[in-house]
Formats: structure tokens, C-alpha cells, sequence
């Protein structure tokens, strides 16, 4: 078989958002601690099934997953904490 006849997925499979309602249902009220952060992260890995490729396993695209989320959520609640004390 040449390369031109194996099944190839599309770049816009790959390079599209993937909207987390579940941990957004998670974080929203709380005040953004250790447990309601965990949950969601659970949550978020769970949602988001990217199989292994040559380059990247699953298993670190998870890993790496969890780690934004933990900074991308401190980042917000250090903001938000910021404009309410003004």
C-alpha cells in the first residue's frame, strides 16, 4: 500500500477546542479549592480520549491536561480574588 490509501485522521479533528461542561459544572459556585480542582480534573481526563500517536501517549496527554487545568484555575481565582479586593 502506498501512504496515500491509509486512513488519516483530518487537522481539524485534532486542532479543535473541547468544551469541559462536566468540570465546569464542577467548579462553578464553589471557591475553587483542592477538592472542587480535583474533581474537575478528574472529570476533564476522563472527557478527553486522544488515543496514542507516534509522538504523544495518551497517558501524558492526560497528564499534561490536568496540569493546565490546575494552573489555567489558580490563574482565574488569583484574578478573580484580585478585582474583588479592589
Amino acid at each position: 500500500r502506498d501512504l496515500h490509501s491509509f486512513p488519516t485522521r483530518r487537522s481539524s479533528d485534532l486542532d479543535r477546542p473541547v468544551r469541559l461542561k462536566e468540570a465546569e459544572t464542577i467548579l462553578t459556585g464553589t471557591a475553587l479549592g483542592a477538592a472542587a480542582l480535583d474533581a474537575a480534573v478528574a472529570a476533564s481526563v476522563a472527557a478527553v480520549t486522544q488515543p496514542d500517536e507516534m509522538h504523544v501517549s495518551a497517558n501524558y496527554r492526560r497528564r499534561a491536561l490536568g496540569a493546565l487545568i490546575r494552573k489555567t484555575v489558580a490563574t482565574a481565582a488569583r484574578r478573580a480574588r484580585e478585582v474583588v479586593s479592589e
